[in-house]
């Protein structure tokens, strides 16, 4: 799967499969009802790590963990699957990722890193 760091984007937009692995791994429980999100004990506390070119990135749980009033989501959303007029679709990092880690952003070489 390719990936893009997005300033404009709040969650980690992941394919289906990938955010349910990841909920699956964390203790998270998918909402249904049309939406992408999964709830989470407010308490939980399992960091999720992300590897781009052999090089691991963690995130807290503190950083994706969003409290609502006593209920608690994960900043890690389902839906950004393959169409048909886009089969691979990147998965997105947004907010949740890009307050955690420093980002440069090398134009000319076409990398975030």
């Amino acid at each position: 799967t390719s990936a893009i760091a997005d300033t404009g984007t709040f969650f980690i937009s992941l394919p289906t499969p990938m955010a349910e692995s990841i909920w699956q791994a964390i203790g998270a429980t998918a909402i249904g009802n049309g939406t992408d999100l999964a709830t989470i004990d407010c308490n939980a506390s399992t960091p999720v790590v992300f590897t781009f070119s052999s090089t691991p990135y963690a995130i807290p749980a503190s950083a994706y963990i969003i409290n609502s009033e006593g209920s608690c989501f994960t900043g890690f959303e389902s839906g950004n699957d393959p169409t048909p007029e886009n089969p691979h679709p990147p998965a997105i990092f947004g907010d949740v990722f890009l307050r955690v880690w420093y980002s440069h952003f090398d134009v000319e070489g076409h990398r975030v890193g």
